[in-house]
Formats: C-alpha cells, structure tokens, sequence
C-alpha cells in the first residue's frame, strides 16, 4: 500500500539538551499519536528518513511506520503531520507522525495531470492549467496520488472541470463541481505598429 517504510524505536529520554546530543549522533527525535493511538516518543536514523524525504516522501503520502519497543511494539500507516526545522541551516529537527486506522476517512490532495494535445492547441489554441490538485476525501487505500486527464479532445473554448472528472466510486471530492481545472484559450495575434 505505501511505497515508504521506516523503522524507529520507542524512546524514554526528553529534553532539550538531549534531544540536542541524539541529533549530533544522526539520530532524529520524534513522535507518533493519532485518533486511537497512545503517544509515543520515537527515535529514527536521520539518514534514512532524509533519503525518502529527497525521495519526494511529502506531508500527503502514507507510510509505514515500524516502531520497536519493549513492550508495544507495532506498524503503521502514517502520514508526517509535521516537521520542525531549524530556520537557520534547514536542518530536520523533529518529526511527528499521524497514525490512520484502516477505517478511517480522510482528507488528501490528489494531483491532476494532463495527458494528450488538445485538438484546440493544434488549431492554434492555448492550453492553461488552471489547478494541478483537487482535496478528496476516502480510505487511505482508495485515495489515489495522481490522476491522469485526458485532453485530446478539448477544443478552443473548450474546459474541463471538477465535475467531467471519472473517479472511484468510494471517494467524494471535496472541490466544487464548476471548478475548472484545464480550458483551451484562442491566441490572439497582437499588431505593434
């Protein structure tokens, strides 16, 4: 299901002066809570969670998270809720994670791309995107990432909106219907005399 995983293990020390000390290690603080899950203090490998953040691992895709503990050990879905930094080097300082339980909605943004010349820009048309994502809400499972949008039959004048989208059934799009995502302007030739 997530394309990301990373392992942590359960942490008893706090602090900022410990905190300080773990990170000159490589070890990055951090934390996971949700909606039923009890909040736990977390430690991880710096270097591997900034190789799937170069990746593109971003705030809106699940991961799993595989925390070892004495007694509590377990494996998540997550999404990064928040990432503290710090404002001088950029430096990741803390991560928290959001735990999502299998039944449970939520809110995402899914990508629009475009696919196909529109028949309109071969008549001399412009094609804009007027949005690249719509916010969707739906199982973690059945939220897809991006959607593809074919545009070869748009003429000039012609749009495509919300609303023209073919999406899956378990899913409701949060978005306005009239939202226009794509549309086919007419160039118009100016003359400088």
């Amino acid at each position: 299901m997530s394309e990301y995983s990373i392992e942590a293990e359960a942490r008893e020390i706090t602090g900022k002066g410990n905190m300080r000390k773990m990170r000159t290690k490589g070890i990055l603080p951090g934390v996971v809570y949700g909606h039923t899950q009890k909040t736990i203090h977390l430690t991880l490998e710096t270097k591997e969670f900034m190789h799937m953040l170069y990746k593109g691992l971003s705030l809106n895709d699940p991961m799993t998270l595989s925390v070892k503990a004495d007694k509590d050990s377990f494996s998540k879905t997550v999404f990064i809720k928040e990432l503290q930094r710090d404002p001088v080097t950029n430096e990741v300082l803390h991560v928290d994670f959001y735990t999502v339980e299998p039944t449970q909605k939520i809110t995402l943004p899914i990508i629009i791309k475009g696919k196909g010349t529109p028949m309109g820009k071969e008549q001399g048309g412009i094609l804009q995107q007027l949005t690249s994502e719509i916010k969707a809400e739906g199982l973690v499972p059945d939220l897809p990432r991006e959607i593809e949008v074919d545009l070869s039959q748009l003429n000039v004048g012609d749009s495509l909106s919300v609303g023209q989208l073919t999406l899956p059934a378990n899913i409701r799009v949060l978005d306005s219907e009239d939202k226009v995502l794509f549309h086919v302007l007419s160039a118009k030739k100016v003359y400088i005399e």
